[in-house]
């Protein structure tokens, strides 16, 4: 059994001092790299000796104004890094920020259980961002991000009976179990969710609000309309499913990945305390991150599927996240867009993070503005709910986790049902759902069939 390396506070504290040296321009503060106390003194101003702070308070009084205008950071900590090693490291990084010098702050703590990811959200001066850099239990520091809807609005109809047949001879007939999502939670992190709609009524609970806007309400309408391709009574696959309001978009339809991160932290605490199988849909585009890859790890890790929008830039999906999650975890699935001639949308991002394929050209479903009217939509945002509801109708009938649903998903798929458009490198697994009751033996079925 191979030993899992450990670091100690005060050894990182002490690595970091001798190795890290900066200099602040138009000042004549120096870090002192000969001595832990210097650069790292365990009271006092956190970029000077203790015994200077005083006197260099005039000319770095300036600090503070750039603090407020400053930018937010994503740390993300070793895996390998016991929580009491993550405790003491905050409770120094605190003690210093909040010295004479207002250099910084922390604003939320990540924690997604012991071998998983954890770090924190912190608005920070350059100089503290160069300095964490040098700290041995820092795995990654990257600019907090603004992230966008996954969606296109097209005025055309589109049909849910494309996914329950193989080749549709029947287009208005869609059939489904009669127990398609029950007892499985699915949290959708989007605009939010309208909870009076007649598709959706009774089945909608309130989670955490990570948007900027002061209200839980869906002020948008994406969200709600993915919540009725997910769950809706007409519009929807899993029509049993309890869907769980998670608003880290704003009515301007944009967030943050920091945000996206604490809602990925609380679905895990909220899973791992509940037990119920649990569906993260994600329909939600950006440019690529580390940290938010890294967290969507370790929910799957932690035994929540999550399904993410391919992005709709018409580009290698891999260069984007949360798509781009899927080259770290086999778990994640990466949905991608057709239309309805079963070509792969002009949009639709492509490449070989791509797993699964589904319609996402004119869906209609529902419309947050009333309570019983729908509304067209278009984009990979439309078709990642349709392997969400997927996902919460299998896990009604038999447990599986996250990376082998993704396996037999992929092998029931419709095999070379899409037109590609010269996306060679996309894989041609067009979503297929099949109504009758899915059992341990039916996925062992699959899965020999994929090994043969």
């Amino acid at each position: 059994m191979k030993r899992r390396s450990k670091v100690t506070y005060s050894a990182a504290v002490a690595l970091a001092a001798v190795t890290v040296g900066f200099l602040f321009v138009g000042t004549n503060v120096v870090a002192d790299t000969a001595s832990p106390n210097g650069l790292f003194p365990d009271s006092g101003g956190i970029l000077h000796k203790t015994s200077s702070a005083s006197s260099m308070l005039p000319d770095l009084s300036g600090l503070a104004n750039l603090v407020g205008s400053g930018e937010q950071y994503i740390v993300q900590l070793r895996e390998d890094i016991d929580t009491d090693i993550v405790d003491q490291h905050l409770e120094w990084l605190k003690a210093q920020l909040g010295s004479t010098l207002p250099v910084g702050d922390v604003i939320q703590r990540y924690h997604f259980g012991p071998g998983h990811f954890h770090g924190y959200l912190g608005k920070f001066h350059p100089f503290v961002v160069e300095l964490l850099r040098g700290l041995p239990i820092i795995k990654s520091i990257e600019k907090d991000q603004t992230v966008s809807l996954s969606q296109v609005v097209i005025d055309k109809p589109a049909n849910l009976a494309r996914i329950w047949q193989r080749k549709v001879t029947q287009p208005d007939v869609y059939s489904f179990n009669p127990r398609s999502g029950r007892d499985v939670d699915v949290y959708l992190l989007d605009t939010g969710v309208t909870p009076h709609h007649v598709q959706l009524e009774g089945r909608v609970k309130a989670g955490p609000n990570f948007s900027s806007d002061n209200t839980s309400d869906d002020l948008n309408g994406h969200g709600s309309h993915v919540a009725g391709i997910t769950g809706g009574t007409i519009s929807g696959i899993a029509k049993n499913v309890t869907i769980l309001n998670m608003k880290v978009l704003n009515a301007a339809g944009s967030g943050t990945w920091s945000g996206m991160i604490s809602a990925l932290n609380w679905v895990v605490m909220r899973k791992n305390s509940t037990g119920r199988a649990s569906v993260v849909n994600m329909s939600i585009s950006g440019a690529k991150s580390d940290a938010l890859n890294a967290a969507v790890k370790s929910a799957v890790d932690n035994g929540v599927h999550v399904v993410v929008a391919a992005g709709n830039s018409g580009a290698d999906a891999c260069l984007a996240s949360p798509a781009s999650a899927s080259l770290i975890s086999p778990g994640v699935f990466v949905v991608g867009a057709i239309n309805a001639q079963d070509g792969l949308t002009s949009w639709s991002n492509w490449g070989s993070c791509v797993n699964v394929i589904a319609p996402g050209d004119a869906i209609t479903s529902v419309d947050r503005t009333s309570t019983t009217g729908t509304i067209m939509m278009s984009g990979t945002s439309m078709a990642s709910p349709h392997v969400t509801g997927a996902i919460a109708g299998i896990l009604a009938q038999v447990v599986m986790p996250p990376a082998l649903m993704v396996r037999y998903m992929r092998n029931a798929a419709t095999k070379n049902a899409v037109s590609l458009m010269g996306r060679a490198n996309t894989g041609n697994n067009l979503l297929f759902l099949n109504a009758s009751r899915v059992t341990a033996e039916v996925v062992k079925t699959y899965l020999r069939m994929s090994a043969s």
